[in-house]
């Protein structure tokens, strides 16, 4: 404890302190030793047991720094934290760019639809993307009549009822 996203004054980062020497550390980091110095916040047992007193304090220094500076500092004190990024950020990240992890597929009314590739890579079996995500409610009737085995008269009196689109 602290476990949890954290808004900077850019965005926001997931800050992961898993024990007390990193609470230690982050203190450092952030400036304000004293709170590593409060029996309140000393031990872990202690930072859950007054996390409304502590989590406003750290959600107050985190919001002091932008994102890149708090995951630099954080990272280099080996202080375990990500980013939450936005999907452009996402898709601008070297690795995903690598790793070819954005596609775009055609669809039927948006034209082409950005989209995330399976970020796993068999060495003997290529994974096939065949179509763009459905529209709401598009196969419905072809999961009900081939899954469920309803008939058209089951799915109409569904449809009737409101319990499907």
């Amino acid at each position: 404890m602290p476990y949890q996203a954290f808004q900077t004054s850019d965005g926001y980062i997931i800050l992961a302190v898993g024990n007390d020497t990193q609470f230690e550390r982050f203190c450092e980091l952030a400036g304000r030793r004293e709170l590593a110095a409060d029996e309140r916040f000393r031990k872990n047992s202690q930072r859950v047991k007054f996390r409304a007193a502590l989590v406003p304090q750290v959600a107050a220094l985190m919001r002091e720094k932008t994102s890149s500076e708090w995951l630099e500092a954080l990272n280099a004190g080996g202080i375990p934290c990500g980013p939450i990024n936005d999907i452009a950020a996402v898709f601008d990240d070297p690795q995903v760019r690598s790793r070819g992890l954005q596609l775009e597929l055609a669809h039927p009314l948006a034209g082409k639809v950005a989209s995330v590739a399976n970020p796993i890579r068999l060495s003997e079996s290529a994974i096939d993307y065949e179509c763009a995500p459905p529209q709401l409610g598009q196969d419905t009737d072809e999961v009900l009549r081939r899954i469920l085995q309803l008939d058209e008269t089951e799915i109409a009196s569904l449809r009737s009822k409101q319990v499907i689109a």
